[in-house]
């Protein structure tokens, strides 16, 4: 005869929660496994992408509060690079008024034709959407 034959139908089940157990033992290991696999290359990557984007918001901020310094270079940069960009793309008319939109765009940054604007206040809006208040 089988053991299983011999044992009485409490000893039966006493096995077969076990046996659950551990099968839910082992199936929690691998999830548990899989999810520290992949949650350290993801924090890590956030960690340094929170640290590359904090350096870049400082010399955003810093170039735009020196734009005045460099007005001729900003304005003459920003002509060439629409200009030549259309010129090269698209022909001479589309890159002369390539050229004249951007030195005008260019122009109205540095010379504050616009009202200020505060990033701070700005991006988490741009990037969440503005929260009813």
């Amino acid at each position: 005869m089988s053991d299983d034959g011999d044992k009485n139908p409490q000893e039966q089940f006493k096995e077969l929660i076990k046996s659950g157990v551990s099968a839910a033992n082992i199936g929690l290991q691998k999830v548990q496994t899989t999810y520290h696999g992949w949650q350290e290359p993801i924090s890590l990557t956030k960690k340094s992408i929170e640290e590359h984007s904090a350096i870049a918001m400082e010399t955003v901020k810093t170039v735009y509060q020196k734009r005045k310094q460099y007005n001729v270079q900003i304005i003459g940069g920003s002509t060439l690079m629409t200009g030549g960009y259309l010129l090269l793309r698209r022909g001479k008319i589309a890159g002369a008024f390539g050229a004249a939109v951007g030195a005008g765009a260019a122009y109205s940054v540095v010379y504050d034709e616009f009202p200020p604007i505060d990033i701070e206040k700005m991006l988490p809006n741009i990037i969440f959407g503005k929260k009813d208040e």
